[in-house]
């Protein structure tokens, strides 16, 4: 969250939402972490609110973009042939 009024650290939480959920971040210093689990690839949109503990020093705020999902896992191989040696 961007200081916008000089001096003070943001105070509050960032709500974000997505089409596989989301979660609520309460801001420490100014900063904070969730996490998302998606179960598809592909396109998402993916909206932040932000809300301030103060909202004489901070202003309430919300962005939006797309994400995209691509796989992580790499295949896995599967052997063509059978080891020798066992009986």
């Amino acid at each position: 969250v961007a200081n916008q009024y000089g001096g003070t650290t943001p105070t509050g939480t960032v709500a974000i939402t997505t089409s596989a959920g989301g979660c609520n971040i309460t801001l420490s210093g100014g900063a904070g972490s969730c996490s998302v689990t998606y179960n598809a690839v592909g396109s998402t949109s993916i909206t932040a609110n932000y809300t301030p503990t103060d909202v004489t020093k901070h202003k309430a705020s919300t962005g939006s973009g797309t994400h995209t999902v691509q796989t992580t896992i790499p295949p896995t191989a599967i052997p063509t042939a059978v080891p020798t040696g066992f009986t």
